[in-house]
C-alpha cells in the first residue's frame, strides 16, 4: 500500500504541478479570448508530451505497482511518432480544427526533451 501511496503522491512533484497550471491557464486563457496566436499554436503541443509521459509513468506504476518504474526509450519514441501521426498526419485529414504544421514536432520534439530532464525527479 505504501507505494501506491508514494505513486500517488508524484502529483504533487512542483514540476508536473506547475505544468498543469500553465496548461489549465491557457486552456482558461483561450476560452476569454487572451491567449496570443503563438501561444494557441505551440504551447499545448510543447506540454503534450511532458503531460502525457507523466500520467502513463503514473498509470503503469500503479498497475505493475513498481513505483521506481521509468519509461524507457523506445517507450518515449513511440509515444513522440503516434502524436506526430494522429495529430499531424491522421486527424489534419477528417477534421479543419486539425492542421499540419512541422514547427508542431519541433514543439513535440522540445517537450519530449523537458520530459528527459524532468522524469528521474518524479
Amino acid at each position: 500500500m505504501g507505494g501506491r501511496i508514494k505513486i500517488l503522491s508524484s502529483f504533487s512533484n512542483p514540476i508536473f504541478l506547475c505544468l498543469a497550471a500553465v496548461f489549465l491557464g491557457h486552456q482558461l486563457a483561450q476560452r476569454i479570448d487572451l491567449s496570443t496566436p503563438f501561444l494557441r499554436s505551440y504551447l499545448d503541443d510543447f506540454l503534450a508530451l511532458p503531460l502525457l509521459f507523466f500520467f502513463t509513468t503514473m498509470v503503469m506504476r500503479l498497475v505493475f505497482n513498481r513505483p521506481k518504474l521509468q519509461l524507457d526509450w523506445p517507450m518515449m519514441l513511440t509515444g513522440f511518432i503516434l502524436l506526430i501521426v494522429v495529430f499531424e498526419v491522421v486527424l489534419p485529414n477528417y477534421s479543419t480544427v486539425y492542421t499540419r504544421d512541422g514547427w508542431d514536432v519541433v514543439a513535440y520534439a522540445a517537450g519530449g526533451g523537458l520530459w528527459l530532464v524532468w522524469r528521474r525527479t518524479i
